[in-house]
Parts: structure tokens; C-alpha cells; sequence
């Protein structure tokens, strides 16, 4: 019995290092969010959760730094899902950053191809989870947030200069955007004329760049996390249409990539079928593990 137990707690451990290491290869690619990923492998609301949890509890030992809040934040903190998923994350990110950038360059119409049927697949996913909420004020915020989202997509890119405080807070704005389903930290990044300079600091390990823009993250990741906590809570539903409709209109970036490049009917077909599979695969075993 408890070496079933010893099993399934290390099991746990690499399934959520590997969840980390898909939400990595994701937010590497522009167009592309590592929400999204969070929500298709079922730990988007444990995420955003423990994230609130941390962020409140920080704030009360800046507040009053004492033993007994740090006791509290190390209690609240929950090490053995954050522990694996963040070294996942940041081990697709060193892994990964190469390869993708790579692909983007060399085959961008399958790598486009393939996460238009994810996310398409993971926006389907998530309005049939809700099955009796299905009202017409939901589904106007679904537009709504579609709509918005895809001229926030069709944003031109700026060029700003990579000093330490542009650093700073393209790390605040695009962590924010990572945790959203369907915004894309990394296409964020293209905007500001951020993400090369990022990418490259975290291929070529220049430390000096990565904690810059990682401060900047983690203040962004810790009070953004606390608003997105909130309105789960008290507006679950309503909040799942409108990440769902964020989702549906960041579909401009990966479309457009797809029609702009050369990639054949019949391939693109065959990878967009292939990231719509992964998803469903992804459900089927989710249900098993719940059953």
C-alpha cells in the first residue's frame, strides 16, 4: 500500500513536470499561450489558485516580516505541484527556445497548423464542460471578448530599446498575458520589440537579462493572479466564455502565420488534426484519471 502510494505521488510529480515542459514549448511561440495549455491539461484553476495563494501571503510578510508569515507562506505554497511544473517550464524553455525558433523559421505553416487545432479544439473543450449555463448574456461576452482580442492581435510591433526598465515591464505585461488562455506572452514580446532580445538572453544564458525581465514577471504573476482568482470564484462561468472568447480571437495569429506560408493543403490539415487529437487524447485521460 504505500509503495502504491510513494508510486502515484512521484507519478503526480512527473506528469505535472511534463505539463510544465508543454506550457514552456508554447509560450516560446508567438501567437501561442501557455494558459491555454494550463486549461487543455486540467490545472488552470490549481495554477491560478496557488499563484493567489502565494501572492497574498507574500504581501503580509513585506507587510509585517516576521517568523510566523514566513511559516505561513512556506505552508500556503504548494510545493509539489509548483515545484515539478515550474521545472518543466523552464527546462522546455532552455530546451526548446532553439528548436522552436528554429521551426518558426523552417516550417512555420505545420508548427501554425498544428496549435490552430489545439487551441480550436481546446475553445470546443471548454464550452461543453459547462452544460447548463449556457445563457445569451455568456455568449455576448464570448464575442465581445473574441472581438477585442483579435484587434488586440493585429497590433503592430513597436521598436523599444532593451534597457532594464522595458525589460522590467515586458515581463509584467507578458506573464500576465501567459496565464490568459489564448493571449500570448511571447507575441506580447513581438509587439514590444522584446523577443528576441528575451529569447536569446535564455538560450545564451545571460543571467543579468533573465532576472530583469523574470522580476518583472513575478510582480506581474503575483497580483495579476489574485484579480483572476476573484472572478473565477464568484463568476466561474461567465469567466470560462470569456477566456474561451480570448482563446477564439488570438486564432488570428496561428491563421494568419498558416495562410501566409507555404505549407500544402493536405499538410496543414494533417497537423491541425493532430493538435486538435492531442487535446482530445488529453480529455480521455483525464476522464480515466477521474474515473
Amino acid at each position: 500500500m504505500e509503495q502504491n502510494s510513494f508510486f502515484k505521488k512521484h507519478l503526480n510529480t512527473i506528469i505535472f513536470f511534463l505539463k510544465g515542459m508543454l506550457m514552456g514549448a508554447a509560450d516560446v511561440v508567438p501567437g501561442v499561450s501557455g494558459g491555454t495549455i494550463a486549461f487543455i491539461t486540467n490545472i488552470y484553476e490549481r495554477l491560478i489558485s496557488g499563484i493567489a495563494q502565494i501572492s497574498k501571503a507574500t504581501t503580509t510578510l513585506i507587510k509585517k516580516p516576521n517568523k510566523t508569515n514566513l511559516t505561513n507562506l512556506i505552508k500556503r505554497t504548494d510545493w509539489l505541484f509548483f515545484i515539478p511544473l515550474g521545472l518543466g517550464l523552464l527546462t522546455s524553455l532552455k530546451l526548446f527556445s532553439n528548436l522552436i525558433t528554429n521551426l518558426l523559421t523552417t516550417s512555420p505553416g505545420e508548427l501554425f497548423s498544428f496549435f490552430t487545432g489545439l487551441i480550436l479544439a481546446s475553445a470546443v473543450v471548454l464550452i461543453l464542460k459547462i452544460k447548463h449555463n449556457h445563457k445569451l448574456k455568456n455568449i455576448a461576452y464570448l464575442l465581445i471578448a473574441a472581438i477585442i482580442t483579435y484587434f488586440l492581435t493585429g497590433l503592430s510591433s513597436t521598436t523599444l530599446p532593451s534597457n532594464p526598465i522595458t525589460l522590467f515591464l515586458s515581463g509584467t505585461i507578458a506573464i500576465c498575458a501567459m496565464i490568459l488562455p489564448g493571449i500570448s506572452g511571447s507575441y506580447l514580446l513581438l509587439v514590444l520589440g522584446q523577443y528576441e532580445t528575451v529569447i536569446t538572453a535564455i538560450h545564451e544564458l545571460n543571467f543579468l537579462i533573465i532576472i530583469i525581465f523574470g522580476l518583472g514577471a513575478i510582480t506581474g504573476l503575483l497580483a495579476f493572479s489574485r484579480v483572476l482568482k476573484h472572478l473565477l470564484h464568484k463568476h466561474h462561468d461567465l469567466m470560462i466564455y470569456i477566456l474561451t472568447g480570448v482563446m477564439l480571437g488570438a486564432l488570428r495569429v496561428p491563421a494568419t502565420e498558416v495562410l501566409a506560408s507555404t505549407v500544402s493543403l493536405t499538410s496543414g490539415v494533417i497537423y491541425f488534426v493532430i493538435g486538435a487529437a492531442v487535446v482530445a487524447l488529453l480529455q480521455l485521460m483525464s476522464l480515466k484519471k477521474s474515473d
